[in-house]
Order: C-alpha cells, then structure tokens, then sequence
C-alpha cells in the first residue's frame, strides 16, 4: 500500500494527480468530493503565494534595517573617534557618554608546547 507523503512539495503534487485523476475518473469513486479538493489546492496556492510576497518583503526589510544599523555604528565609531580626540586631557570624560578609556595593551604569552600527541 503507498503511503502518505512527508514533503510539502510532495503532499502538493499527490493533490494536484489526484484532482487531474477525479477530473478524469471521479465517475469510479462514489462521493468524492472534487470540488471540496480543488478549493483547499487553490487556497493553499493563495497562502503559498502570500507567504512568498511576505517573504521577501521580510528579507528587503531585513537588508534596510541592516543598513541603517551600519549607518548607525558608521557615525557611533566616528563620534568616539572624534570624543577620544577632544578629551585627550581628561579621558574619564568618555565615560559620560557610555564609553570608556582607552585599554591598555597586553601581551599574551604564547602557549606551551604539547606535551601527549595521540597519533
């Protein structure tokens, strides 16, 4: 006996030969309902279609917002930048705008040799 399909793709194509087959053959299956069938294709294909424009309206939302958030940290990077230049005397200013001063620079040792390698 077949079984059901597991993939969307696959359940639609399983619809659309078994409308193609009622179209032809419904005569053969007492109380088929062809009509019940061909509506609930035609509106998953509506909710389908939806999904798609919605889609890509999400994804051309995602790349505008992604802009503006570089846009953002393009100017927050410049406004430290120039921040850190002009509190050069007095550093401990930064920290009225979020930022703080200056780290300084460490050195990491390197790592240790191996000692166990298994091969």
């Amino acid at each position: 006996m077949a079984r059901f399909p597991r993939r969307e793709g696959e359940m639609i194509h399983l619809a659309d030969q078994m409308i193609r087959g009622l179209d032809k053959f419904g005569h053969h299956f007492d109380g088929n309902d062809l009509m019940g069938l061909k509506q609930l294709r035609q509106l998953y294909q509506d909710k389908k279609e939806r999904q798609n424009e919605l889609a890509e309206a999400y994804k051309a939302a995602t790349e505008d917002k992604d802009g503006a958030l570089m846009d953002l940290i393009n100017k927050m990077k410049d406004e430290l930048r120039q921040a850190e230049l002009s509190t050069e005397e007095n550093p401990a200013l930064l920290e009225r705008i979020g930022w703080g001063t200056k780290s300084q620079t460490t050195v990491t040792p390197p790592p240790s040799a191996p000692r166990e390698l298994d091969l």
